[in-house]
């Protein structure tokens, strides 16, 4: 487990083997047979320590498609499943639309990594000429293992007043004149 990180609450982790008992019956509870239970728990929970909500519904929903039970390390694959090419590129495309405005979510910051080191591709490429450079560029970056977190959209608006010196150059009546036909006064 990373030292940094705080392990899973206690309660959803009882919560998790409730599910997966109820998934699998007395077939999962004995996989674990010989295991103290509160043990058990507190393995899990340092173990799920950074896993966000959204991945354990995501481990969970996985192991609906399975007709034995998986073992702990299975989960956590489940919980966090390997990304591919195609789907990153297809999510950026969508999330670099709503990035302007804010409203961008990002399943994985290795897929904002990749669309951040195209950008300039995303803005002046075709669809076809920058799926070509995706997938290499998103290998590359995923090999990292580790990546910064998003930042953020800054969307304020920003009204742009001259400086002094430009005001005294055209003068107070060429500045007023100027700021009335941009509509800015």
């Amino acid at each position: 487990m990373d030292a940094q990180l705080t392990p899973l609450p206690l309660d959803w982790v009882k919560a998790i083997y409730r599910r997966l008992t109820m998934l699998w019956g007395d077939q999962f509870v004995r996989k674990w047979d010989g295991i103290p239970f509160d043990e058990l728990m507190v393995a899990w929970s340092e173990e799920l320590a950074g896993y966000t909500p959204e991945e354990l519904k995501c481990g969970l929903a996985g192991c609906k498609t399975k007709t034995f039970p998986v073992s702990f390390s299975e989960f956590m694959a489940l919980c966090r499943p390997p990304l591919n090419p195609e789907d990153g590129f297809a999510e950026a495309m969508a999330q670099s639309q709503l990035r302007p405005m804010g409203r961008d979510k990002w399943s994985h910051p290795a897929i904002f990594w990749t669309y951040y080191a195209l950008s300039w591709e995303f803005k002046n490429l075709t669809t076809r000429e920058l799926e070509k450079r995706w997938a290499p560029e998103f290998k590359r970056i995923m090999a990292q293992g580790q990546w910064e977190p998003i930042p953020e959209v800054k969307t304020e608006l920003v009204s742009y007043t001259p400086e002094p010196e430009v005001r005294s150059t055209i003068g107070r009546k060429g500045f007023d004149e100027l700021m009335k036909r941009w509509s800015a006064t």
